[in-house]
């Protein structure tokens, strides 16, 4: 699914707003493996909520399956390969990311993440698809 959000602000001031995100956002842990994202207060419908980020790697750099594996061996946390042209890449987050690298998979998810852009600046951002109640996971 591709989203396509418009930033009412410039880079800069977003990107400032997204190192307070604790103030906004829980991480909960669930059991010895899972996480969740949780508000702190009511997030509404069509709002950029962060970035996902991490390194950048080509995909022949141990790329070994979905952000959703996890094992001991495995490397969590990381995008699909995608296409540019003809270079093919992969955010990893497992060692540097976001609060967006703990949002679950769900079959009724409440976030995406899409395409958002400023001016030229392109980033990947998690966006509320609906309003999202107090307490309610990200998914």
């Amino acid at each position: 699914m591709q989203y396509q959000a418009r930033l009412q602000c410039s880079s800069t001031e977003w990107k400032s707003q997204q190192k307070q995100w604790n103030e906004i956002f829980e991480i909960r842990r669930v059991d010895s493996i899972q996480l969740d994202v949780l508000p702190s207060q009511l997030i509404a419908a069509d709002r950029p909520l962060g970035e996902w980020i991490g390194s950048l790697r080509p995909d022949s750099d141990n790329y070994e399956g979905t952000r959703a594996l996890y094992a001991p061996s495995a490397r969590p946390y990381i995008t699909e390969p995608g296409n540019v042209d003809e270079v093919t890449c992969y955010i990893d987050s497992y060692e540097i990311g976001s609060f967006t690298r703990f949002v679950r998979d769900s079959c009724n998810p409440n976030t995406a993440f899409g395409g958002c852009r400023h001016g030229k600046l392109r980033m990947n951002c998690l966006v509320s698809l609906r309003q999202i109640g107090e307490g309610e996971e990200f998914t």
